[in-house]
């Protein structure tokens, strides 16, 4: 009896210690070939020069148009968006959640595909899909590329089951958060902008999550059917199977989870930087700022129209 006794609590043992062994943390050298060899280093690269230009134009729409405000706001925006949501940090924060959700299993499944003859013209596939062509194209083509059925049931079911669509929602709404209060800390500085900053923008209306959420489920399933297009049915199958392998399923969340929080952090920091540059400009900027000395009309029909825009963001839904 005693010897069943030893020798259930050494099987017990060892199937913890065996159970372990599977769940090794995934090495650095691992994740930088995962990111590598998916095609996610362009993509987060990508990212970082969409949130300069897109926040630099989005400041410009409530700004006078004339070259001296022009100027600040590009480097306002510019160095402090490249400083607060550079590639570094996206990669920093992928990796983290990386390291934490998945396994050195995990990576090697994955490199496997990548590193195979249908994983590798995938990823050159969706690369080209993601350029400012290939997104241009798939926006002209999008009714008809909607109309593949088959590739839109597979995009559907790979968007369900790992959610992308509803985190880029969240994504999209830090980003927002981070616009608006650079816009309104720029055209409108004496305003108190805590009310704002401290809102709970994620806390909206689920119409409204959904009105955020059809147009990139539609842009990812049009994107999806773009990038396939050209693979066989079995080669689908095959791409369907990885994406919604459990060990894939884990990564794309991982990944998904770091680009949020990185969005996050970077608008967080973003903002109270940029609020400091325009109390106290550095000296690079205070003589450009001098320059902006718009006629006394000018700055009334500013600041009345900031104070409009700082209205009507308190009272949205957000």
């Amino acid at each position: 009896m005693r010897y069943r006794i030893t020798q259930i609590i050494f099987l017990v043992f060892l199937t913890i210690a065996v159970s372990s062994s599977f769940a090794v943390p995934p090495s650095r050298q691992s994740l930088e070939e995962l990111v590598t060899a998916s095609g996610l280093d362009t993509d987060l690269k990508s990212l970082e020069q969409n949130l300069v230009t897109s926040a630099v134009e989005a400041a410009m729409k409530n700004a006078p148009q004339d070259e001296s405000t022009e100027g600040l706001i590009d480097i306002l925006l510019a160095e402090n968006l490249r400083e607060t949501f550079q590639y570094s940090l996206l990669l920093d924060e992928v990796t983290h959640f990386l390291k934490k959700q998945i396994s050195e299993e995990d990576v090697q499944q994955a490199l496997g595909w990548y590193r195979s003859d249908l994983g590798k013209r995938i990823v050159q596939a969706e690369a080209i899909s993601g350029s400012s062509k290939g997104m241009a194209t798939i926006q002209s083509e999008k009714d008809e590329l909607l109309k593949q059925q088959d590739l839109i049931n597979i995009a559907s079911e790979v968007d369900d089951t790992i959610g992308i669509s509803d985190a880029m929602v969240d994504i999209q709404i830090n980003a927002q958060k981070a616009l608006i209060l650079a816009s309104l800390a720029i055209t409108a500085p004496g305003k108190d902008l805590s009310e704002l900053e401290n809102a709970n923008w994620h806390d909206i209306k689920t119409a409204d999550r959904d009105s955020l959420r059809q147009p990139i489920s539609q842009n990812y399933k049009a994107t999806f059917a773009y990038t396939m297009k050209a693979f066989s049915p079995d080669e689908r199958a095959q791409y369907r199977e990885f994406m919604l392998n459990p060990s894939n399923v884990k990564i794309v969340n991982a990944i998904i989870t770091g680009i949020s929080k990185a969005v996050e952090i970077g608008a967080h920091n973003f903002v109270m930087e940029l609020k400091k540059d325009v109390k106290n400009p550095p000296p690079e900027l205070q003589q450009l700022i001098s320059q902006n000395s718009a006629p006394t009309a000018t700055a009334e029909t500013t600041t009345q129209n900031s104070g409009n825009n700082a209205n009507a963001a308190e009272n949205s839904d957000w």
